[in-house]
């Protein structure tokens, strides 16, 4: 039996009195994201076993890696960008089960950051993300061959499936919209982040001619934070011209994250990181003061460029 995931997810309500805790709030989104999560790997696990009991290895892996750890932000800013049609000003969630489409969306959004995050980690050869092995050490660990190079290739020829079948499922939880605004942003989205990975990787081989700019821009900031606000809205019926603000809004804020993302790992002094984050939060600042959500929507959007600078880990 196919379970249909925003029927069965029974979201807390997240309450804005005025004095938002953000972070709480995101905690909470986690905890419906996971649950649908959960749900969905039940089924997928069943699939498998239709095909070969082997094949629960894979999607194992994948679970582990994708409930294993990580924020959930990119499902919390579709359902973020979805709330900006909305006119609440008292709660953003609703006391109901999420709609259907938008649980889906949500769910495809972290399924397809678990494929990038994977592909990635192969290409960067990390052996550990989020404290845990990648993917691809993982099965490496697990392989029977003698040799080392036939260790390596069967750990990197498994995360390789483990990615792809992720993109799959995500493909398939995004499809489950027949909205056409939001399946073109998503093939976009794909096609962004497989772009901005390969400027990333020429760029590693020393061509002179790739900004690290535009690598941020189409490998963090499209698919970090402005497609994901974009679908959301897309879903719940913005305009065009919603969609091309919140791209000015979220463009910074992508930037913004990915300039956290080299300051925790060492890329940039702090010091360096601090002046250009200003930066940055003017300008995502002063494209929200350009758009107009509800109050809460623009406390929650405020919010996020807050969290980006001062997230951890």
């Amino acid at each position: 039996m196919t379970l249909l995931i925003g029927q069965i997810v029974n979201p807390e309500i997240l309450h804005y009195t005025g004095c938002m805790d953000f972070q709480r709030d995101v905690r909470a989104m986690k905890r419906i994201v996971d649950r649908a999560l959960r749900v969905f790997f039940v089924q997928k696990t069943a699939e498998a076993k239709q095909v070969d009991s082997q094949c629960i290895r894979l999607v194992a892996a994948i679970e582990a890696f994708t409930l294993g750890g990580g924020k959930r932000m990119r499902p919390f800013l579709v359902w973020l960008g979805y709330m900006t049609q909305s006119n609440s000003v008292r709660s953003a969630a609703p006391a109901r089960a999420l709609p259907g489409e938008l649980m889906s969306v949500m769910v495809g959004t972290e399924l397809f950051h678990t494929f990038a995050l994977i592909h990635d980690d192969i290409m960067d050869a990390d052996l550990k993300r989020r404290g845990r092995p990648t993917v691809h050490a993982f099965f490496q660990a697990k392989s029977r061959a003698v040799g080392g190079v036939a260790r390596i290739r069967f750990g990197e020829s498994m995360g390789l499936l483990a990615g792809d079948l992720a993109l799959v499922w995500a493909d398939e939880q995004t499809g489950k919209t027949e909205h056409r605004g939001v399946l073109s942003l998503y093939r976009q989205m794909k096609q962004e982040i497989i772009f901005g990975q390969t400027l990333d990787i020429l760029f590693a081989d020393g061509d002179p001619s790739i900004s690290k700019a535009t690598i941020d821009t189409y490998k963090t900031a499209w698919y970090s934070v402005i497609r994901p606000l974009q679908m959301g809205a897309a879903l719940a019926g913005a305009s065009a011209l919603t969609l091309a603000q919140l791209a000015r809004f979220g463009l910074p804020v992508g930037q913004l994250f990915q300039l956290r993302d080299d300051v925790l790992d060492g890329e940039i002094p702090p010091d360096v990181g601090t002046n250009r984050s200003e930066t940055l939060t003017r300008q995502a600042l002063s494209a929200l003061d350009a758009m107009r959500p509800s109050p809460l929507v623009r406390a929650y959007l405020r919010e996020l460029v807050i969290f980006v600078w001062k997230r951890g880990k």
